[in-house]
C-alpha cells in the first residue's frame, strides 16, 4: 500500500512538472481571429511579407506536438498571419555522475564494500518557428 501510495505521489509531482516554456521575440498586431496558416518549409510561404519575430517551444514532460499548439496559439494572439514551422534543435546535457556505496557486514565480521557510479544524460528537443504577417497592397 505504501508503495502505491509513494508512485502514485511521484506522477503527481512529475505531472505537475510538465510545461512547455517558450520564447518569443517580436511584433505584435492585433488578431485577426483566424488561425494562422501553416508552413514547414520556407519556400511554400507567398512572397510578400513581413517577418514579426521567432518562438521558440520547449516541452519538459509534453510533447513536441504540444509544443506545435501552443505556437499556434500564441501566433494566433500575436496576429500572425502564417507560421513557418523551421524544425527541431535537440541539446544533450553534460553527463552527470551519481556514486552510490553500499557496505555489508560478512559473517566472519569482515565488510564488504561496493560501490556503483551512474551516468545521466538528458535530451532536450526545441521546437523553432517564425511568425509572419502578410504585407497587405495599395493601390
Amino acid at each position: 500500500m505504501k508503495k502505491l501510495l509513494l508512485l502514485l505521489t511521484a506522477a503527481c509531482c512529475i505531472a505537475s512538472c510538465a510545461e512547455i516554456r517558450t520564447t518569443y521575440i517580436g511584433k505584435a498586431y492585433p488578431t485577426t481571429g483566424t488561425a494562422p496558416e501553416l508552413y514547414f518549409d520556407w519556400k511554400d510561404v507567398p512572397s510578400d511579407y513581413e517577418t514579426m519575430g521567432s518562438i521558440k517551444a520547449t516541452p519538459f514532460g509534453k510533447t513536441l506536438e504540444e509544443a506545435q499548439a501552443l505556437i499556434e496559439q500564441i501566433g494566433l494572439e500575436k496576429g500572425a498571419d502564417a507560421i513557418v514551422f523551421e524544425g527541431v534543435v535537440s541539446e544533450t546535457s553534460a553527463p552527470t555522475y551519481t556514486t552510490t556505496e553500499k557496505i555489508e557486514k560478512n559473517d566472519d565480521g569482515s565488510k564488504t564494500r561496493t560501490a556503483t557510479t551512474s551516468q545521466s544524460v538528458f535530451t532536450t528537443n526545441r521546437l523553432l518557428a517564425t511568425f509572419i504577417k502578410y504585407k497587405t497592397q495599395t493601390n
